[in-house]
């Protein structure tokens, strides 16, 4: 959006205080008054009203912006939630798989004897040692092991 159209442009706000922006852009807004210069956030001083241009093609504009920004916004909170969503699916699958390698690999040790290391488990925990949930269930079935 060009912000240059908004500038030296009456403003009113609602103590019915007149004046002129001096600086706009998408995180502040300068207003001039008679006594004083103020600056405002412009998502929360035109979204609630405060300030309004006297050119209501501009307020218009600004109103347009505002959707265009919260509708972008909640896209954005959708993608978000998709993506954790996927994340907890990806973390499931990544620990259920390595379950099943660490009871091969517990069937390989009582095999080959306690220094061998199935590889595919040991390559698995490096690529995944940050995922995966090494936390012990209660209910889980005790692997067999042959002395």
């Amino acid at each position: 959006m060009d912000y240059s159209i908004f500038i030296n442009q009456k403003i009113i706000n609602k103590n019915s205080e007149e004046g002129v922006v001096t600086f706009f852009n998408e995180n502040s807004v300068s207003v001039k008054y008679q006594t004083c210069e103020k600056s405002y956030n412009p998502n929360v001083a035109f979204k609630n009203r405060f300030l309004k241009f006297v050119d209501d093609s501009l307020n218009e504009l600004i109103d347009k912006a505002l959707l265009e920004r919260e509708a972008c916004e909640k896209q954005e909170a959708v993608e978000i939630e998709k993506n954790n969503q996927d994340a907890i699916k990806r973390v499931k699958l990544i620990n259920k798989q390595f379950k099943a390698l660490a009871r091969k690999n517990a069937i390989m040790k009582s095999l080959f004897g306690s220094d061998f290391d199935y590889p595919p488990f040991i390559e698995f925990q490096q690529k995944y040692r940050l995922l995966i949930n090494k936390k012990k269930d209660l209910f889980d079935k005790p692997i067999y092991r042959y002395y």
